[in-house]
C-alpha cells in the first residue's frame, strides 16, 4: 500500500506523496492533537440509527484526520471520495505504521549520533569504583 523511499519523511499512499516529519516539534504536536480529536470524535459517533449514516460519519472522521494533518481536501484525495470503513481503517493503519517506523529511525539516528560524540554514554559501567 504505502512505500517509503529513501526519505523517511515521505508517506506514499494511492499514488499520492505527503511529507510528514516527526522530527519537527510542530508536526509532532499537530499529530498528537489530531489523534486526540479523532479519538474523541469516534467515541461521540452515533452508534444507533441508519447504518449508511454511521458508515459515512465514521469515514468522515478519517477524512477530517488527514485534512487536519496535511491540509484541506487531503482526505478526499486519499480516499477518492469513497466512504468504505475497511479502506479508511486500512489507510489509517498504514499511516500509523509509517509514523512508528519513522520514530524508530529518528531514534536510531539520534542514538548513533550520541554514541559518536559520547561513546561511553550508553555502555554499562563495569568499573569496581562506581559511585563510591
Amino acid at each position: 500500500m504505502s512505500r517509503e523511499k529513501d526519505n523517511i519523511r515521505i508517506w506514499e499512499i494511492n499514488g499520492n506523496e505527503f511529507e510528514f516529519d516527526l522530527a519537527d516539534a510542530d508536526v509532532l504536536e499537530k499529530m498528537m492533537k489530531t489523534f486526540e480529536t479523532v479519538d474523541k470524535e469516534q467515541k461521540e459517533l452515533e452508534k444507533v440509527g441508519a447504518t449508511v449514516e454511521f458508515v459515512r460519519n465514521y469515514c468522515n472522521v478519517y477524512y477530517r484526520m488527514f485534512d487536519s494533518l496535511f491540509g484541506p481536501g487531503t482526505g478526499n484525495k486519499i480516499f477518492n471520495g469513497k466512504h468504505n470503513i475497511r479502506v479508511c481503517e486500512e489507510i489509517a493503519d498504514d499511516f500509523v505504521g509509517f509514523t512508528i517506523r519513522q520514530v524508530k529511525m529518528i531514534n536510531q539516528r539520534r542514538i548513533a549520533k550520541n554514541q559518536k560524540y559520547y561513546p561511553g554514554k550508553h555502555k554499562k559501567n563495569n568499573s569496581k569504583y562506581r559511585g563510591n
